[in-house]
């Protein structure tokens, strides 16, 4: 039979948050995202877009906009949102 155990490591908060940026960059790369590419939260894109939740969520869900699932947890790509912007047909004449 397989038993499972468990086993407690001590580190120190510094070590733990290099740990987590690692897995968080190990993520990412795996989804296609450079470290070097400006990733923005939805609440980032908010305010760096002056619009609300509630647009961005709409534009998420229309396709509009791109965007990255990472858990539960939702990033945009600033080139791309620059990209999607310039594409619209909201911003055409």
């Amino acid at each position: 039979m397989n038993k499972l155990s468990t086993k407690i490591i001590v580190m120190s908060p510094d070590e733990l948050t290099i740990l987590i940026e690692e897995a968080v960059e190990k993520a990412l790369l795996d989804c296609g995202i450079k470290k070097e590419e400006d990733l923005m939260k939805i609440d980032e894109l908010c305010e760096w877009l002056r619009v609300s939740k509630a647009t961005v969520n709409n534009w998420k869900s229309e396709g509009l906009i791109p965007f990255y699932r990472l858990g539960s947890r939702i990033y945009f790509k600033k080139s791309e949102v620059i990209d999607a912007a310039v594409s619209s047909r909201y911003l055409k004449d």
